[in-house]
């Protein structure tokens, strides 16, 4: 090769390079990890007894009623759907069921009375499309015709549910109606296509359509007090099957959520109704901080003035998620407030053992009703958030262990009237009405009560993780995010995360994990001392009991696993023999406990077993970390031998092999990435690495194969670069370094910049017929390769193959696909893979128009013999 040629190679090789460090330096932008402290409002009963304001607003959400206990479909469903009314209201005629009908009525009434005594004073019931026509919109046919049956199941639900807005209205609860927005049915999805060419959320005339609908609802419905409107969360796992009322996160801007608050709160105070806006905004477009940050709250909201518009917030800087400061947005604001509670906590077992947040509660509305005015009042979830059916079967107030949501509903409902009363008292008082006065019980369950919720937020966390705040790939980072819902945390993203902020005190975390077990076990003690003197509500007993037993064996099954992954990140990162002896030895034991826990709960719908089968899937692979290293350490030798034989060799067709084994090191490298464990993500990437290798062997280079054996050198020399790295301590070594390096990260995209810009110049340079050949196969399979990678996704579904590959190679939590998916989540848009058949077509097409153009050229060159 001349001087001159390795010099273009060399520049060639350093803009590549380059390339590859801004590309990493952007990677390192979107990765980058912020820790800090944050300040948790006291976690032990607090004890007040200022004086505060009564709160003149206290709604109630609608608890279990109208949702079947439907064991035979519980448990295996993560939806977020209610599924509430199955069986009474349906799709088609008559619409109404209304025998069904009548002992759901039943269950409401009693519902309603109980909270009424409770001191609630309005009700949310989700509804809003099912009840409007859209009479008012052009000529009143333009969304729903005349005979449609849109038309008939309004009429019929409108009847059914009146029912019941009369009745909780007459018994001073407010009705007060709950949609997502942009809420859509097909003619309405339609009528918008047609008038505006799809959702125009940025167009005042399309919220108009909205403002006629909300309208029309007002004047049919008079008993509806309000609409409270979401645009946080939208989608798939919200909607029904086969009710086409549904619903699409499409209000992501600061102006078209302006524009729709402006259009609903005209209707408001037109009515004389309440518009309640709910700030969850869950990360999403330029909204997406609006529930945390008073900033970015300020800037969507200080825009919208009418006192007929009221603000809801969760009370924590987040879900409602444990080890959270109070959410700062409800200590600021011009608008009237209400503040979001939950007393069946999603995030800590569903409240399926005691889990007492009152005292919670009331150091949060202290706060706020010290420092912000406009706050007056509550929304109080009893059964509302999270996978309904993918947590124990309980349904408050009708059916399961509802005891332990009971106490946090009725202490909430009593700090609502004397937010300053010492909650020992309230305590005291439940205790009392539920199980008598006797002094041993009432001290003995007040006691149990009062120390629940941190022995619970605890266990189900890493709490030196969870007491800090974390920020990666531009999102918070969940404190709960090691125990989300009943899925147990594996991915390397955040135990990278976890170890980084735990390694300095990795023993401390896990006697504070087997530290929660032991609180159980005095719980459980407490119980079992005064359970013979219990005589008032003495059949809530057993359930009690076995609810403590089923903490006590779901903690110390979390305290072994938590044992195991902190000590064998340990081992990952540092290695030595200490950590390697400590993780061997936590395995066995975190299997055991996990055994224990699967004989004694697995389907079991009062008590379910947790998923651990993210957790199964890294126990898996830490098992085979060592033969993984292994492998790769073989296959480093073997890439190497590759390597010199490519650059050593000049005879066309020397070692008759190469090609074989070098096929081979591609596909083992390939499934030594993902500890031989991930045949999704073996296919999708080995396929298309495949189909390069063998298109440039037998194509371009089909008679040169010393030719192509020095093209492919740059790409040896990548391969046998990850190779060493898993020769360290696997592939969570990679990832460990991956997740939290930003040299690691420089240097692996400069490298692949470098290396990947190498091997085009030396196909090119190398090509036996031009750089026009080299250009149009280069192209061609390329191409070819992308192409295929895009239709690997719609094939098998974007959605769908991502979550495969994120659950195989244990990425990112494996919530974030079972929420509102990966690509809702991190704003991923829904067309790429169609880009990337799109850009593999015309790279294949515009690779072999320059194939055809040099053969055309080529054979009307003179011919020599």
């Amino acid at each position: 090769m001349r001087a001159l040629s390795w010099f273009r190679l060399s520049v060639l090789a350093l803009l590549g390079a380059l390339a590859g460090v801004w590309a990493g330096r952007l990677v390192n932008d979107y990765l980058a990890i912020e820790i800090a402290d944050k300040t948790l409002p006291e976690m032990a009963p607090v004890r007040v007894e200022a004086a505060y304001p009564s709160l003149p607003f206290r709604m109630i959400d609608l608890g279990g009623v109208g949702i079947v206990p439907d064991s035979a479909h519980w448990g295996s469903d993560y939806s977020h759907n209610k599924k509430r009314f199955d069986g009474v209201i349906f799709a088609e005629p008559p619409f109404v069921d209304w025998d069904a009908f009548e002992p759901v009525y039943a269950q409401f009434t009693a519902y309603v009375d109980r909270m009424a005594s409770l001191g609630f004073n309005a009700i949310e019931m989700p509804g809003f499309l099912q009840y409007v026509d859209f009479d008012r919109v052009e000529d009143g046919y333009a969304v729903y015709a005349d005979s449609s049956l849109y038309r008939r199941r309004h009429a019929a639900v409108r009847a059914a549910y009146g029912r019941m807005f009369a009745y909780a209205r007459e018994k001073g609860l407010q009705v007060i109606l709950s949609t997502d927005m942009v809420a859509l049915t097909t003619p309405l999805e339609a009528y918008f296509d047609r008038r505006f060419g799809g959702a125009d959320v940025e167009n005042d005339a399309f919220w108009e359509v909205y403002r006629q609908g909300l309208a029309e609802l007002f004047e049919r419905m008079p008993e509806v007090a309000g609409m409270m409107i979401r645009i946080g969360e939208a989608g798939s796992v919200y909607n029904r099957e086969g009710w086409d009322y549904r619903s699409e996160l499409w209000v992501r801007s600061i102006s078209s959520v302006q524009k729709m608050l402006q259009a609903f709160t005209d209707v408001a105070e037109a009515y004389d109704r309440t518009l309640i806006f709910r700030t969850w905004s869950v990360g999403v477009g330029q909204v997406g901080r609006m529930h945390t940050s008073p900033e970015a709250y300020a800037a969507v909201l200080d825009a919208i003035d009418s006192d007929h518009l009221i603000v809801s917030t969760k009370f924590t800087q987040g879900d409602f998620w444990n080890h959270l400061p109070l959410n700062p947005t409800l200590f600021t604001g011009r608008h009237r407030r209400i503040v979001e509670m939950q007393a069946r906590r999603e995030f800590e077992a569903f409240t399926v053992f005691p889990n007492y947040v009152a005292p919670l509660h009331q150091a949060a509305l202290t706060r706020f009703l010290t420092e912000n005015p406009r706050v007056e009042g509550v929304w109080v979830w009893a059964q509302g958030g999270g996978p309904l059916r993918h947590g124990p079967l309980l349904i408050y107030p009708f059916h399961g262990l509802w005891l332990w949501t009971d106490a946090n509903v009725v202490a909430t409902a009593r700090l609502l009237d004397d937010p300053g009363r010492p909650i020992e008292d309230i305590t005291r008082a439940w205790v009392t009405d539920v199980f008598g006065d006797d002094p041993r019980v009432v001290d003995a369950l007040t006691e149990l009560l009062l120390s629940s919720h941190a022995t619970a937020a605890r266990g189900l966390t890493i709490p030196a993780f969870a007491r800090k705040a974390v920020t990666g790939m531009g999102l918070e980072v969940p404190p709960v995010i090691y125990s989300y819902w009943d899925i147990v945390g594996a991915s390397t993203s955040i135990f990278s995360h976890v170890y980084a902020v735990t390694r300095g005190d990795i023993d401390a975390s896990i006697d504070e994990a087997f530290a929660t077990v032991d609180e159980v076990r005095h719980m459980r003690s407490l119980l079992a001392d005064v359970s013979g003197d219990i005589r008032q509500g003495r059949e809530w007993v057993p359930g009690m009991a076995a609810s403590l037993v089923y903490e006590e064996n779901l903690l110390e099954t979390m305290a072994y696993h938590k044992q195991f992954a902190l000590t064998f990140w340990e081992w990952i990162d540092r290695g030595g023999a200490g950590p390697y002896t400590t993780w061997h030895a936590a395995i066995g034991a975190f299997k055991e406990a996990q055994r224990r826990h699967r004989a004694g709960y697995q389907g079991n719908l009062d008590f379910p077993a947790y998923n651990f089968e993210l957790v199964d899937r890294s126990m898996r692979q830490a098992e085979r970390t060592e033969g993984v290293v292994w492998a790769a350490r073989f296959l480093a030798l073997l890439t190497a031998i590759l390597l010199i034989s490519a650059l050593r060799s000049r005879r066309r067709g020397a070692l008759p092999g190469w090609m074989a084994l070098h096929l081979g090191v591609l596909a083992g490298t390939v499934m030594a990435f993902s500890f031989f464990d991930a045949p999704a993500f073996t296919l999708t990437t080995g396929a298309p690495m495949l189909l390069y290798a063998l298109g440039l062997r037998y194509g371009l280079f089909r008679d040169d194969p010393s030719a192509y054996r020095l093209a492919v050198a740059p790409l040896l020399a990548m391969g046998l670069l990850l190779l060493l790295t898993l020769s360290v301590r696997g592939p969570f070594y990679f990832w460990l370094r991956f997740w939290l390096g930003d040299g690691f990260r420089l240097a692996l995209f400069g490298g692949i910049g470098l290396l990947g810009m190498a091997h085009l110049a030396l196909l090119l340079q190398r090509a036996p017929g031009g750089r026009l050949q080299g250009w149009g196969w280069w192209l061609t399979l390329t191409g070819a390769g992308v192409g295929l990678y895009g239709l690997f996704h719609l094939a098998y579904g974007f959605e769908a193959l991502l979550s495969r590959l994120n659950d195989e190679l244990l990425l990112l939590p494996g919530m974030v696909s079972r929420i509102m998916g990966i690509t809702t989540h991190l704003n991923i848009p829904l067309e790429i893979p169609g880009y990337l058949a799109a850009i593999g077509a015309g790279l294949l097409a515009t690779g072999l128009l320059l194939l055809a153009t040099r053969r055309r050229l080529y054979s009307r060159l003179p011919q020599t013999t």
